[in-house]
């Protein structure tokens, strides 16, 4: 293991000069170069704590303006070095928002006073939390804390805690207690009965049932963000189809297959025309009963997120098929506003709404139509004109042609992320459109027969901060690649 002295950092990191950066204020450049310096700055005078060389600093880290601690704050929170480091940077009590989302649960650390010292605090990030004191920490927030997220915790997040955060978090507007398993119904009506503020609350899946659905209704009336993923108990809304939702703008169900499809319509259709963002994939959403009721009515909806991936409603059949395929049209033609769409796997998707997201969604950024086998070249290409800003484009399993491939390529300048998995096509012949993208950083070629390792390894080389997954899957990334959450 390499062994650093603090006589070798001393020039790398001249420490008079990093605290000078950082307290001096920029009077006549003041520019977002001057503002990157302070962040390096403070990311080396965070490592210079981390590693322990500048102890003898830490008496006057309290009289630091507030944002540059909250800057070296930062940087310290991703490594944690000492406690006493911690609470010289938190001592003002001025600090807002604390990320212990990154603690490892062997660091010894007072973490209720350094929750304490924060009278002003406003956001708390204790995801992933490692270790068991979640309810004591809870109890000595300030009353101003408006965000806290505890989502996946490896078990020492429960009902327990929600009891916690109701009798002390009173003010919350903000909640995210996603994949907790420990986490019951009684625990969410805790919430629900304290926690009335609530704007945004993500339950994820929780394993929660209908009553926790209709309670959080019902009482957290100004909610405009919720996200039930994966909460596969919840088998009904219809207790929550009468309560007030003039708030809610996103609902994210993906994976509450069990909730019959007209309870989504009854719930969902007096709000529809208001909903920002709507994630309903693997459910019983039926398109064809949020149709519009003229094309010339001049009436716009405010969709920027669609996503009905492997939706086909609660039934078949031909007839609901072709009801589906006329409606879908008709709907993306009024969400002109409309940023991300997702129909993988909808059999009733072909190029009517295709041609349809091509002129009237100028916005579009992010397509996946994968597994729809009723798109033609003519609307592949149409789209890859009409929305030029699109950075994140999935095809795969499609009937897409070499053809209709390069002429995507061409026209999306910005495309950052591709896949073309499965499609049977001649990727050597689209080389040359590949290597013209110069924001593509990632390209799925798996399971098309004619991507080898070689013709992958070609474009890595060609490309080094490309990532290629071949026939196989495997990712061949270029040695400049670097993986983007």
């Amino acid at each position: 293991m390499w062994k650093i002295s603090a006589p070798l950092l001393g020039p790398l990191f001249p420490e008079e000069t990093v605290i000078r950066s950082m307290t001096t204020t920029a009077t006549t450049h003041s520019t977002s170069k001057v503002h990157s310096l302070e962040w390096l700055a403070a990311k080396q005078y965070a490592t210079l704590c981390c590693l322990g060389l500048v102890d003898h600093h830490v008496e006057y880290l309290p009289s630091l303006p507030t944002q540059v601690r909250r800057k070296i704050l930062f940087f310290f929170q991703q490594s944690f070095g000492s406690e006493e480091l911690l609470m010289s940077l938190l001592e003002p009590g001025d600090i807002t928002e604390l990320n212990f989302s990154k603690v490892n649960s062997k660091i010894n650390c007072n973490f209720m006073e350094a929750v304490r010292v924060c009278a002003s605090l406003e956001t708390l990030n204790m995801r992933a939390w490692r270790r068991g004191d979640v309810s004591d920490i809870l109890q000595c927030t300030a009353p101003s804390l408006l965000t806290l997220n505890l989502s996946r915790s490896e078990a020492h997040v429960g009902d327990a805690e929600m009891f916690a955060i109701g009798s002390s978090c009173t003010n919350l507007i903000e909640l995210n207690v996603a994949r907790n398993d420990r986490v019951s119904d009684v625990g969410l009506f805790a919430i629900a009965n304290c926690c009335t503020r609530l704007r945004t609350l993500d339950m994820s899946y929780l394993e929660v049932s209908s009553a926790s659905f209709t309670k959080i209704m019902t009482s957290c009336l100004d909610l405009s963000s919720l996200n039930i993923k994966g909460c596969t108990g919840i088998i009904s809304i219809a207790g929550g189809i009468g309560a007030r939702r003039a708030s809610l703008t996103s609902l994210n169900a993906k994976g509450v297959i069990k909730v019959p499809s007209f309870e989504w319509k009854a719930y969902l259709g007096p709000i529809f025309q208001r909903l920002r963002n709507l994630r309903m994939g693997d459910t019983t959403f039926d398109v064809s009963f949020f149709t519009p009721h003229t094309q010339d009515d001049g009436l716009e909806y405010a969709l920027e997120v669609l996503d009905m991936s492997w939706c086909d409603g609660d039934s078949g059949g031909e007839e609901s098929m072709l009801e589906k395929r006329k409606a879908l049209p008709a709907l993306i033609r009024k969400c002109t506003r409309l940023r991300k769409f997702k129909s993988r796997a909808c059999d009733y998707v072909g190029d009517d709404a295709v041609l349809a997201l091509a002129d009237s969604c100028p916005y579009l950024e992010q397509a996946n139509l994968a597994r729809c086998h009723k798109i033609g070249d003519v609307a592949w290409e149409r789209l890859s004109l009409n929305c030029p800003k699109i950075n994140d484009l999935d095809i795969s399993w499609s009937s897409a042609t070499s053809e209709s491939i390069e002429k995507i390529l061409k026209h999306c300048p910005r495309l950052q992320r591709f896949s073309m998995e499965g499609c049977k096509q001649e990727v050597p012949e689209i080389e040359e459109a590949i290597l013209g993208l110069n924001e593509l950083v990632w390209i799925n070629f798996s399971w098309v027969n004619s991507c080898s390792a070689a013709f992958a390894n070609k474009l890595v080389s060609m490309r080094p901060n490309l990532c290629v997954c071949d026939y196989y899957g495997e990712q061949i990334k270029g040695k400049l690649f670097e993986a983007k959450e």
